[in-house]
């Protein structure tokens, strides 16, 4: 019997990441400026009581499984290491593929090594697999614990004993631990334990189920149980800000935050998602364009295998005679549709479901082998290639802000002012911007008032912005803004700028701004200098001073506010699906008001004439009415889903 050994084959792989890692460039993605660098810097300085908010929500997310991404950044590492070690450490998945692989191919299918290579290689093309590959989502991490613990279900199908099952608890444990959206795994793995326990009868079952409960809990708390001790003596809420309807911490809206952006009112969208994934466009199941023909490659050849099982008094093949290997598979699919309802019910956020994603290259050969109908397994098989190569190409370059390697990860300008004395800093934007504040003074304090969550104002402020505002430190508000040759914002923004703030009690003063940027450049950039130009990204930020106690502002800031307040509550109550959660902050600006919701990431915008909606993911703004028409006369709820 011919081996098929590992360690060649994550070796080819691991050369092929790293390859890959290199050609597409550094990735400066939307999380990561917004708190995959700062959430270790908070974590590993004590941050929780001296900054707000700072990264937004995202912020009190489990910072541990970026510390090491933190250190090598902070040393000065060159960045292309760092992309070869976080590349090599998410080319692990692809070793338990093929392992994994080893148990859906049949010893005995006379190409089973090109069956082998053809699986992982499936996967290696799954966009978002590419999009991350060597970036810094914790992602492709947790997704190798996943495999692993996936592997040692299907490796030992039919004899699963409780030691085995929290074996696997403990691994998918440690995994959400690192990362809550896995979570959504681990109603796969028990249902999973449930049918591949054998025939050890209910009691035996029951057992087997119990241990690997308790092997997520060890797990998790390996990995989530300081943190969640941390949050809970300082925030009141283990998870904060998740679940704040179940722990009511008083720093959060008492609502279960829950990002639903990509999923619909049609409970049978699930079904037709491997359509939508075709699409080449952003927003079908992910923030950038990843169109992946493979999952509906597998449905496919699914659907024919049922058919000819149907059709067929022969099964499948002679390989349906080995029962270990048709268990093993079974097993696997059960897990896969387990986890697909699963995500798809709570999240269909893509980069959520990655081990799923990566599943679908074994999982389609695996099915492709077992069909009969050799033509036709082979006319599904290889359009399904053609077309994930095909699309990879039309996609273009998965990363999403892909930048040239350069001579540190990121580069930040801060004045020698803000690096040399501490400021209490208060920030402005959905992207926070975070990971400039390692480079300011390790004594200053910042807090985002007006971002993915929107501080309550006025009688509504909670105690710690209260105490936040009362800091003995000068206050400055950093937004993103260029300067004038004065060296103050445009007259507009210093409007829009103030009138965000009244509400909180604050306004810019008559000191000037200074500067900090974010630069690097896109890749792809010649060597000529209009090119390089144009492709340089500079993100600049002003900062200023600001003053309190503008009572009479406020004032008027909070009464204008009120009334926009009784529109937008009146059209939560009539359209809680599109608006939610309900009762957030309103936030004022030169131009109107604006409500932001978290669950839906839908807006309302109003003048105080015209109220409009845009919907997630979505450019253009839907109007809804009139204040006057949407307060005094009768209003029906739009079907936005059905638009969009």
């Amino acid at each position: 019997m011919r081996r098929y050994k590992l360690f060649p084959a994550w070796i080819a792989f691991a050369i092929l990441s790293v390859g890959w890692m290199y050609f597409a460039g550094k990735d400066l993605n939307w999380d990561f400026i917004n708190y995959h660098f700062y959430a270790p810097y908070e974590f590993l300085n004590q941050r929780l009581e001296i900054d707000y908010f700072a990264a937004s929500i995202q912020g009190y997310l489990n910072p541990i499984g970026f510390v090491p991404l933190y250190a090598l950044i902070k040393i000065g590492v060159n960045p292309i290491v760092i992309g070869g070690i976080l590349a090599l450490i998410h080319s692990l998945n692809f070793a338990f593929l093929w392992l994994i692989s080893r148990q859906l191919i049949p010893e005995k299918y006379p190409h089973r090594s090109l069956a082998l290579w053809g699986a992982v290689l499936l996967s290696f093309l799954a966009p978002l697999q590419l999009t991350m590959l060597g970036g810094t989502p914790l992602d492709p991490i947790t997704s190798v614990l996943v495999l692993m613990a996936l592997y040692i279900l299907i490796r030992h199908v039919d004899e699963i004993n409780p030691s085995r099952a929290f074996l696997i608890g403990c691994v998918a444990g440690m995994a959400a631990g690192l990362k809550l959206t896995n979570l959504l795994v681990l109603p796969a793995f028990a249902i999973g334990i449930a049918v591949g326990v054998g025939a050890i009868g209910i009691r035996g079952m029951a057992i087997a189920i119990l241990a690997y409960c308790v092997g997520v809990a060890l797990g998790f708390m390996v990995a989530h149980g300081y943190w969640s001790f941390e949050l809970w003596r300082k925030m009141g809420n283990p998870i904060f800000p998740l679940m704040n309807g179940v722990f009511n911490s008083p720093d959060f809206s008492t609502a279960n935050f829950q990002d639903r952006r990509y999923i619909d009112s049609q409970w049978w969208s699930i079904l037709t998602l491997p359509v939508k994934m075709l699409s080449h466009r952003s927003a079908a199941y992910a923030e950038n364009i990843a169109a992946d023909p493979r999952p509906l490659g597998l449905c496919v050849a699914l659907i024919i295998l049922w058919l000819q099982r149907v059709l067929s008094r022969e099964g499948a093949t002679q390989y349906s005679i080995e029962n270990r290997g048709n268990s093993a598979f079974r097993l696997t699919l059960v897990f896969a549709g387990v986890f697909y309802v699963a995500w798809g019910e709570a999240s269909r956020i893509g980069r959520y479901a990655l081990p799923l994603w990566l599943l679908v290259g074994p999982l389609i050969v695996a099915t492709v082998i077992r069909i009969k109908w050799r033509r036709i397994s082979l006319v599904v098989l290889c359009a399904t290639a053609f077309l994930q190569v095909l699309f990879l190409h039309t996609n273009g370059n998965p990363r999403w802000t892909a930048a040239e390697w350069g001579d540190r990860w990121l580069e930040v300008n801060v004045p020698n002012d803000l690096k040399e004395n501490p400021y209490a800093y208060v920030t402005m934007g959905t992207l926070s911007y975070s990971a400039i504040i390692p480079s300011f003074n390790e004594k200053s304090r910042f807090a985002n008032i007006v971002g993915q969550y929107m501080q309550p104002a006025g009688a509504n402020m909670t105690k710690r912005m209260r105490d936040f505002l009362a800091s003995d430190l000068p206050l400055k508000a950093i937004f993103s803004s260029a300067l004038q040759e004065d060296g103050y914002p445009s007259t507009s923004r210093r409007m829009d700028v103030n009138a965000t703030l009244a509400p909180y009690g604050l306004r810019l003063a008559a000191g000037k701004c200074e500067l900090a940027a974010i630069e690097f450049q896109r890749i792809g950039s010649s060597s000529e200098p209009e090119s390089r130009a144009r492709n340089h990204v500079k993100h600049e930020f002003a900062i200023c001073p600001i003053e309190q106690n503008v009572e009479k502002e406020t004032r008027q800031a909070l009464v204008e506010m009120a009334a926009i307040d009784m529109v937008f509550d009146r059209l939560e109550r009539l359209c809680p699906a599109l608006f939610a959660p309900h009762g957030l902050q309103t936030m004022a600006g030169g131009r109107g008001w604006m409500r932001r919701y978290s669950n839906t990431n839908n807006q309302l915008m109003t003048d105080g004439a015209i109220v409009a909606v845009r919907v997630a993911e979505s450019y253009s703004d839907v109007i809804l009415g009139s204040v006057e028409d949407i307060q005094m006369h009768e209003f029906k709820c739009p079907s936005l889903v059905s638009q969009f």
